[in-house]
């Protein structure tokens, strides 16, 4: 009731600051604010939204002299406490060493005044994540605080950013019109000097750009402004801006040029001291093959070199060269990717650097734009096969399973294309468990036998692969997460190899405590690594609804079984036979009694791996049902002898 009022008093406001602000315009001249708001009162019902972007601007110039210069022009409405805290103060990160700040314009217009910021509103700041790292103190935040700031209120802010020195060999970049609040106006203008031509990639159906003479500038600049738009879906997910509407521009003839750029100067930073090449050759030695030999590379860079959680773009085209991240114990991702690719190449291992694609869908990525990309990987290859180095976790991800449907870019690739989509599952990826269970003799313990395959993104072989107890381990902890306080006794690989494992294993638990009516619950927990892992980190079952599509790697088979000698036991509860189908698969529980067994097998099935946004509900439905308690418990008691007749 209380956001509803605070909500009603800031519409009832805005519509008398709006009174007062006729004859205002935006900080260049531009935009009349008043009809930016009537605009968004026209399209947008305000007493649902926290904000709105009046107007969300980008202009980039390349200039003549090689620099490039950004400058950012955004006109707010703030409408809730929420948006106070999200926009009234802003934190902007620029490389101080090679880019210089210059803020246009912070203010606030309430009480039919501008209320502007003065300099001690205007606050640089080194990053937190980087207080300990002084290598990466070129990084600053500038923060802009906004003055005067009450609900309703407008903020706007303008500031651009302009290399020092000419230092790119090409600019690129990605604009999406869509933002996380409403937009009344969305505009991008790209400028060029003369002689130079963007490539364009554009969402279907926008419009051409307008092209102008910046004289000022000296360079053509190619303009979009269009708008209204709603805001991005929620939840916010990697494929959202790459479906939403979009312009990706690149003065890169393709990406095979980009690809040898960046490719250039991170071979060049692969460098070696004396230290390092004698840890290097101490690993070689000792290593008996060179699977170990990579793992036991990679092990070393994850405890010399701490991992740095911040934006590895910053530093792009001027990574450190690999003995520094050495000696300095610290590294983003890139830096780790190059030292990491420093040793594996000592190693006669074929390092090749690769960045995965956003999201699980092709994006066209038609222009050379690394905006496009996010994870930075490098991939070596041997007698074993292909293995990726994940430089952020510092892990070895044996086989392709872990990026199914993403877009691979790979800077300088050995043969053939440098864009590839790993291959998503050629047939529906299916985990079965089967578990065979009995009471002891002595009915103090129950002992298990389990039948474990996979296929597809379910293999778990990059966790079992490896040259210590890594087949051992992965199972110990499998079913010591399906059933808590079980104990691996004995395993045995059946297959092995990166699309499809199955083993065999057997293990004990000791009962679980009775409660007072001396009735034991067992519950089954969903498997570690099946469906419920493979579902995007912003897919909640809480949600009733969402905004957003879902795309998942590849069709889906889980079947979990459970066959329970009831020999000595009273079964009171098991779950109850259920089944749903709908239009993304289907979920069933059956259950039968037969010579003194229960029988339960539990099935999800996937079949679809786009999911639009309407059909939420359908594919939480199933996933509910996977999940629910009563559809993974058995309740029992043990017999006592004098329970048994005819003995």
């Amino acid at each position: 009731m209380r956001r509803a009022l605070i909500i009603l008093t800031a519409i009832i406001m805005t519509a008398f600051i709006f009174q007062t602000a006729n004859a205002q315009k935006s900080i260049d001249g531009k935009y009349d604010i008043a009809v930016l708001m009537d605009s968004a009162r026209a399209n947008f019902n305000l007493e649902e939204q926290d904000g709105v972007f009046l107007l969300d601007s980008k202009e980039v110039r390349w200039l003549t002299d090689g620099r490039m210069s950004t400058t950012i022009h955004r006109i707010i409405w703030i409408g809730t406490d929420y948006a106070v805290d999200k926009y009234g103060d802003h934190r902007i990160p620029y490389d101080d060493e090679h880019q210089g700040f210059e803020t246009i314009t912070v203010r606030t217009w309430r009480d039919d005044q501008w209320w502007v910021t003065g300099a001690t509103g205007m606050v640089e700041t080194l990053p937190h994540a980087l207080r300990n790292a002084y290598d990466y103190t070129n990084m600053r935040e500038m923060m802009l605080l906004h003055n005067g700031i009450e609900i309703p209120c407008i903020l706007e802010v303008a500031y651009t950013i302009t290399d020092k020195e000419p230092y790119r060999k090409n600019i690129d970049g990605m604009w999406v019109f869509q933002k996380e609040l409403p937009v009344v106006v969305s505009s991008i203008s790209i400028g060029t000097r003369d002689g130079v031509s963007p490539r364009f990639q554009r969402t279907p159906n926008l419009p051409e750009f307008s092209i102008m003479r910046d004289d000022g500038a000296d360079v053509d600049m190619y303009v979009l402004s269009l708008g209204p738009f709603d805001a991005l879906p929620y939840p916010d997910t990697e494929e959202n801006e790459l479906i939403s509407p979009k312009i990706a521009w690149s003065t890169w003839d393709n990406w095979k040029e980009l690809g040898e750029y960046y490719d250039g100067i991170y071979r060049q930073s692969m460098t070696l001291d004396n230290d390092l090449e004698a840890a290097a050759d101490s690993i070689i030695k000792e290593a008996m093959n060179k699977q170990q030999c990579a793992e036991m590379m990679a092990d070393f860079i994850r405890k010399k070199t701490g991992y740095i959680s911040y934006s590895y773009k910053h530093w792009m085209q001027y990574p450190r060269p690999a003995v520094r991240t050495y000696e300095c114990a610290y590294g983003h991702t890139l830096d780790r990717m190059i030292l990491a690719a420093a040793f594996f190449e000592k190693a006669d291992l074929i390092p090749e650097f690769l960045f995965l694609g956003k999201g699980l869908i092709k994006a066209g990525m038609q222009v050379a734009s690394a905006d496009f990309l996010t994870r930075p990987l490098v991939q070596i290859t041997g007698d074993y096969g292909r293995i990726y180095y994940d430089p952020e976790s510092g892990a070895l991800i044996k086989g392709k399973q872990a990026y199914y449907g993403h877009t691979a870019f790979h800077l300088l690739p050995e043969q053939g294309k440098n864009l590839h989509t790993f291959a998503e599952a050629s047939e529906k990826s299916r985990l079965a468990l089967r578990i065979d269970l009995a009471l002891n003799d002595s009915k103090d313990t129950l002992k298990g036998q389990a039948y474990l395959e996979t296929s597809g993104i379910f293999s778990p072989y990059d966790q079992m692969a490896g040259t210590k107890e890594e087949t051992e381990n992965y199972l110990s902890t499998l079913i010591s997460e399906i059933i808590p306080e079980a104990q691996l006794k004995s395993h045995n690989l059946l297959h092995f190899e990166a699309g499809k494992c199955d083993a065999a294993f057997g293990f004990a638990l000791q009962l679980p405590e009775k409660d007072e009516f001396g009735e034991i619950k067992l519950v089954l927990n969903n498997p570690p690594g099946g469906i419920m892992s493979k579902m995007p980190g912003h897919v909640h079952l809480y949600e009733k609804s969402r905004g957003s599509q879902i795309y998942l790697p590849g069709p889906m088979l889980q079947e979990i079984g459970i066959n329970l000698d009831t020999t000595g036991i009273e079964i009171i509860y098991w779950p109850e036979d259920s089944q749903i189908k709908n239009t993304i698969g289907s979920f069933a529980v059956k259950s039968e009694t037969y010579s003194n067994r229960l029988k339960t097998v539990r099935t999800t099935d996937i079949a679809e791996v786009q999911i639009m946004a309407e059909q939420w509900p359908v594919l939480r439905d199933l996933l509910l049902s996977e999940t629910d308690q009563k559809n993974r418990m058995f309740i029992f008691k043990i017999k006592d002898d004098s329970d048994k007749k005819g003995d």
